[in-house]
């Protein structure tokens, strides 16, 4: 059985993340439907440049309880059989090599470790994530990573990179646990002069990146370019450090804080999932932002959470304000710390 976060943790991470002031980006129509045409179009002889979940619907393997790319596993046991090898994920591989790794890929042809280098392997990792449709911390959360890694608090930067992980798809938080593993293992080897940061450096703009102005259905423009580049290049550092406390934290990546748990534990589970649900489909705009009017703390932990979400009448009415919509979900007055229980089947 796959490792699933249920969605009243979700739910519960993202009142957190909220209180946090960590904004999230809805999940509009426009882009479930692209996602969906993207699946339903796709290659399914492929296994680069297609969405996750067709790779592993035809090119998946079960690891423990993770559900991850066969490709990306051969390539797992490439490398830890070499952790030593100096440089690795810095220095390139074979173009030749790579070209013929890549074209017997589009072949649909099966590769094995002993095909190629180490270097050979980690390029073909790199570019895996590259040419995902959508990156493997998606395109919605790219601006909520960012902002976890400014928070002021070190402790408050790891708390929120942590439970936005939470709130990835199923897919992308069982590979995102499976690579961070194998980086960590690169950087607990000295001999290869790999750090976490390093590697997070190397991975940060092949895993979290911005949508593109155009949604991907048309080209962009110069101007368009030169400013997501520029975007690109002014965020490098707050990214990286996001990527870098996944490396370090990886084996709490998927763990649910206590308090989270015991938030979750509130909510009746058809409740919390109808709730999930509608703040996914909010307006567009910053999404929500936690009410601070009461207090913060007004109410005890024995009251159940707020399921009540702002009407159509009262977003327009908030959009015409330019200001932020406000979803109460109640208050609790829980510890923070990061004790991770209940979920600890994940690896």
């Amino acid at each position: 059985m796959a490792f699933e976060v249920p969605e009243a943790q979700r739910l519960a991470a993202l009142y957190n993340l909220g209180q946090m002031n960590v904004p999230i980006e809805p999940r509009l129509m426009q882009h479930r439907k692209h996602e969906e045409k993207l699946i339903k179009n796709a290659d399914t002889t492929k296994q680069l440049g297609v969405p996750l979940k067709v790779v592993l619907a035809h090119y998946g393997a079960d690891v423990g309880m993770l559900k991850v790319p066969a490709l990306i596993v051969a390539a797992d046991q490439r490398v830890r059989a070499d952790l030593g090898a100096e440089g690795l994920f810095r220095v390139g591989g074979a173009k030749t090599k790579m070209e013929q790794m890549l074209e017997a890929l589009r072949a649909n042809a099966t590769l094995s470790e002993e095909d190629a280098s180490t270097q050979d392997w980690t390029g073909l990792v790199k570019t895996f994530f590259r040419d995902l449709p959508e990156p493997l911390l998606t395109y919605r959360f790219y601006d909520s990573f960012i902002h976890a890694a400014k928070l002021p608090d070190h402790d408050d930067k790891v708390r929120a990179v942590m439970l936005l992980c939470l709130d990835l798809p199923k897919e992308n938080l069982h590979l995102l646990v499976y690579i961070c593993s194998l980086l960590a293992a690169v950087t607990a080897n000295e001999v290869n002069r790999m750090s976490a940061h390093s590697l997070a450096s190397i991975f940060a703009n092949n895993i979290l990146r911005p949508r593109d102005p155009g949604d991907g259905k048309r080209k962009m423009t110069p101007a368009e370019i030169q400013a997501q580049s520029s975007m690109e290049l002014r965020n490098h550092g707050p990214s990286s450090q996001a990527v870098t406390f996944m490396i370090l934290h990886h084996a709490e990546l998927g763990l649910v804080p206590d308090d989270v748990q015991y938030m979750a534990s509130q909510f009746e589970e058809d409740e919390a999932a109808t709730l999930y649900k509608q703040l996914l489909a909010l307006p567009a705009g910053d999404w929500y932002e936690p009410n601070m009017e009461s207090g913060g703390l007004g109410r005890s932990a024995s009251e159940r959470p707020s399921k009540k979400v702002a009407t159509k009448s009262e977003w327009t009415a908030k959009k015409k304000q330019n200001r932020h919509t406000v979803v109460d979900f109640g208050s609790f007055e829980l510890p923070g710390h990061m004790q991770p229980i209940g979920a600890s089947e994940a690896p």
